[in-house]
């Protein structure tokens, strides 16, 4: 999934460049299930933010431009854009049955 938003008009003084957020992953039995996160600002392509989900491990692993953090990664976890579209993929899973 890939989301991309740009300002225009005045909130553009106060906003430059594109946001772009992206998730990649499976759908399983349970939904969707990142795999990777990122979130950047086209003018600061420095400046990410992205997550990394390692099922197999249940880790986490939370990295910027500048530092890099493993956490427990808990059953059912969702980044930021994936969980906006689980629930049109648990609607679907429930009424397949």
């Amino acid at each position: 999934i890939q989301s991309e938003l740009q300002a225009v008009g005045l909130a553009s003084l106060a906003f430059s460049g594109k946001r772009v957020e992206t998730s990649v992953g499976s759908v399983t039995k349970l939904g969707l299930q990142p795999d990777s996160y990122r979130y950047e600002v086209s003018t600061k392509p420095d400046k990410f933010q992205g997550a990394n989900f390692d099922w197999v491990n249940h880790k986490l692993t939370l990295s910027n431009s500048k530092s890099s953090e493993t956490l427990d990664l808990p059953d059912g976890a969702q980044d930021f854009l994936s969980f906006m579209y689980q629930f049109m993929f648990l609607l679907f899973l429930k009424n397949s049955k």
